[in-house]
């Protein structure tokens, strides 16, 4: 598990590396930087980085879901008023003292951070929100809003598979209609130069919205019951040919779905379509498969989960909460230090290491500081 935050993490901090940088270059430089970057397999994948939410969407799901599960079992009940104090006390106090940190420096819309308070900042227009990055911590919040109640609705029953498929259908149909409703096509890039106001409205109606980004949470819910509520894991341990298939096809579909060159590319109105309706709920799907058979420890989830499991990651895992918090906040004020007259001025991989090392820094003190003491208060 801390192998996977780990690598989220990451993935999210290159991503900003990279996108941020059209904040203060040219923007035909930059569109000629993001073309290239996406045209080589060694980097293109840096572009992605925005699934990198998504990843730590599906281990969001499969961890509260195992809390609550795991409280059934001790005592036959979840107290869902101890539950939301534990997540206040995991989540609020370090994003708190972000968010002071961003109205004292008086940044962009540091006046409506009061909606970043109640976790209702996804619901303002792109262009109105305070510390943007934050709209996966609302989506976030607002999931463990609703979640207790599904789960003593749904949990113990024994049809909750098809309910949590049927979540998971739905999820799938209202993206879609958004999709159809808003015009979109591909190629596409929700990066605000490349795609201008087409990306922010892309953003408002589809990206930072609860109802179409819920499916990698709740394909992190199905793991969770699977393995804790069925034989699932014990199935795959007996048949290695499908559980084989499973990594297969989980890992097939992630390539997929990463390939493409989503701004330059071709593409036909059914697979463009077809692509920005299913992209995100199938990611999802396959990190959560992986999931499954890593915990399973069935076909090669044994592999995957040595890798994983590698110690040099543990320590970023631990920080990704922080660095989260912070990484854009220090990319800007690099960046904000820097010329960026043409592309060459400084590499990608020096402005990654910096941004990086930096970012690991001030997410050290924040965790060590205000982070972990509070989190220790937290009950049992």
């Amino acid at each position: 598990m801390d192998g996977l935050r780990a690598l989220a993490i990451l993935w999210v901090i290159l991503f900003h590396v990279f996108q941020l940088i059209g904040v203060f270059m040219d923007r035909g430089e930059f569109e000629r930087l993001f073309l290239a970057v996406e045209a080589d397999p060694l980097r293109g994948w840096v572009l992605r980085g925005d699934h990198g939410v998504d990843l730590f969407f599906v281990l969001s799901g499969y961890l509260i879901t195992r809390i609550l599960m795991h409280e059934q079992e001790q005592t036959g009940r979840v107290r869902i008023p101890t539950f939301y104090w534990r997540r206040f006390l995991r989540l609020m106090p370090a994003y708190a003292a972000v968010l002071l940190l961003y109205v004292a420096s008086r940044a962009p819309n540091y006046q409506n951070a009061w909606a970043n308070v109640l976790y209702l900042n996804n619901f303002l227009p792109v262009s109105e929100q305070a510390v943007i990055w934050s709209w996966s911590l609302a989506i976030e919040e607002q999931f463990y809003l609703v979640f207790p109640f599904f789960w003593l609705a749904v949990g113990q029953r024994r049809h909750a598979v098809w309910a949590m498929v049927g979540l998971l259908l739905l999820g799938v149909g209202i993206e879609h209609a958004l999709v159809v409703r808003h015009g979109f096509t591909m190629p596409f890039t929700i990066d605000p130069v490349m795609q201008g106001e087409a990306g922010q409205r892309y953003f408002d109606s589809i990206y930072d919205k609860p109802y179409t980004r819920y499916t990698p949470i709740l394909a992190g819910v199905l793991v969770a019951y699977l393995l804790g509520r069925t034989r699932v894991a014990e199935r795959l341990q007996a048949a290695p040919v499908l559980a084989h298939g499973v990594l297969a096809l989980a890992l097939g579909t992630l390539g997929a779905l990463l390939a493409p060159r989503t701004f330059s590319g071709e593409w036909g109105p059914v697979e463009s379509t077809l692509y920005l309706t299913l992209y995100r709920s199938l990611f999802g799907v396959s990190v959560a498969a992986l999931l499954l058979l890593i915990q399973a420890k069935a076909g090669g989830g044994q592999v995957l989960g040595r890798f994983l499991a590698w110690r040099a990651l543990r320590p970023v895992a631990q920080l990704s909460y922080a660095a989260y918090l912070v990484h854009p906040l220090v990319i800007f004020g690099l960046y904000g230090s820097m010329p960026f007259g043409d592309a060459a001025s400084v590499s990608l991989l020096e402005l990654s290491a910096m941004s990086l090392g930096l970012t690991l820094l001030v997410s050290l003190v924040l965790h060590v500081f205000i982070e972990r003491p509070l989190m220790r208060l937290r009950p049992a």
